[in-house]
């Protein structure tokens, strides 16, 4: 985020209205004149109304975006991912959230088509020079979340999840010697996350 607010020309793709993403909401004083927000329903009031999978933009127009738990509503997101390397510039910097252990979310409006692992993020993003990974959470914090629901509620989601990890921490021989034969299982376990974070570089 403090790369991106130094952005000459910062998009929002799929936002919702402008400065609703809390994460942009924080550089609102420091991005005024310098912020698209772009949306395909015009009742969410964002800058410009369009589709992720054809921006209504010209090439290399901007040095910083942002897609923040949109392509998952998108029918087609490798087209918005090859239209965000087209309308970024040279070095710009990528934000982007997508979800993979989480729950069917779709709008009133529309449709939740995807989930992605890391490996289909790879691939989707494999044309940009530099891209950085990391999930949101581990295997206990998503089996939190799901157990609450994924209410919003931090301090309880935080105290479920110790929960978890003690009861795992005292079950851990048991489990271990379940795994200790497939490995694969493991590393499944460390990667059963809600969702990823993506830095980009084109």
């Amino acid at each position: 985020m403090k790369e991106l607010s130094r952005s000459s020309l910062l998009l929002d793709l799929g936002g919702g209205g402008e400065f609703q993403n809390p994460q942009v909401a924080r550089l609102k004083h420091t991005l005024e004149g310098r912020y698209f927000c772009l949306d395909i329903s015009a009742a969410k009031k964002p800058t410009v109304v369009g589709d992720v999978q054809r921006l209504p933009f010209r090439d290399d127009c901007c040095d910083g975006a942002i897609c923040w738990a949109v392509l998952e509503h998108v029918p087609r997101p490798w087209e918005a991912v090859e239209e965000i390397h087209r309308v970024l510039s040279k070095s710009a910097f990528l934000l982007v959230y997508a979800p993979f252990l989480y729950p069917y979310h779709a709008h009133r409006e529309g449709s939740d088509f995807w989930r992605f692992t890391e490996d289909s993020l790879r691939y989707l993003f494999r044309r940009f020079e530099r891209v950085s990974i990391e999930p949101c959470s581990d295997f206990f914090g998503t089996a939190a979340r799901f157990c609450l629901g994924f209410a919003p509620l931090p301090a309880v989601v935080k105290t479920a999840e110790r929960i978890l990890r003690l009861g795992a921490y005292f079950g851990a021989p048991l489990l271990l010697a379940v795994l200790r034969k497939d490995f694969t299982a493991l590393e499944g376990l460390r990667r059963s996350t809600d969702g990823y974070f993506l830095l980009a570089r084109k």
